[in-house]
């Protein structure tokens, strides 16, 4: 499934990239990172991440707000619209339990110790 992914990322921005290159006249290289909702990544991310140079408190980051966002946009769907702010406690428990379950296989001076400090906000398509 992530593999299928990552083809679906590199076919979505091949036609952008080959504009960016023609536009500037450089070597445009796409490198499809997909996270999902659970912390789950290919097996290609570890050499994706080496290739970007980020660090371990930059790609912890990364994770933490694509976890934060994607539970935050499937509760804004689930509740069709409802406004966000109205489940904060339960975002904020939800993010946290996977910020926990990341801390098992990550780093922990990596992660923020809890999320109840950050904001919310409502995601509209």
């Amino acid at each position: 499934m992530l593999k299928q992914v990552e083809v679906e990322k590199l076919h979505k921005y091949d036609l952008l990239a080959g504009k960016l290159s023609q536009i500037h006249g450089a070597k445009v290289t796409i490198i499809p990172i997909v996270l999902t909702w659970d912390g789950i990544v290919s097996k290609f991310y570890k050499s994706y991440m080496e290739r970007l140079k980020l660090d371990a408190s930059t790609r912890s980051y990364i994770q933490s707000l694509t976890i934060k966002k994607t539970l935050e946009a499937m509760l804004v769907e689930h509740k069709h619209g409802v406004e966000i702010e109205k489940h904060e406690e339960q975002v904020s428990r939800a993010t946290n339990h996977l910020l926990k379950l990341a801390r098992e296989t990550t780093d922990p001076s990596d992660l923020p110790e809890d999320v109840s400090h950050m904001s919310y906000e409502v995601i509209r398509n």
